[in-house]
């Protein structure tokens, strides 16, 4: 999820700690998105997004992805929650 560059982020000595820092990362995303624009060149892409998280709150915001290593990483983002 944060590639070679965000392992830092993780501890290696404690898999519980490791554990929360994941479910940290993940709580408040999205699992599916739908891309509604998008800015795009050779090494980055911002993309304005809305979808549904785990606790079904919907989310709206902008994404930033860069590339690395030859693939699209995730590097960012500004979500917000939804009032509908």
């Amino acid at each position: 999820m944060a590639g070679k560059a965000g392992v830092w982020q993780f501890d290696r000595d404690d898999p519980t700690a490791a554990k929360e820092a994941l479910k940290s990362l993940r709580d408040g995303q999205p699992l599916h998105v739908e891309i509604a624009r998008g800015l795009l060149d050779d090494e980055h892409a911002i993309l304005w997004v809305e979808g549904v998280d785990r606790d079904e709150i919907r989310r709206r915001g902008r994404l930033l992805m860069r590339r690395a290593e030859g693939a699209w990483r995730y590097a960012d983002s500004n979500l917000d929650s939804v009032d509908e």
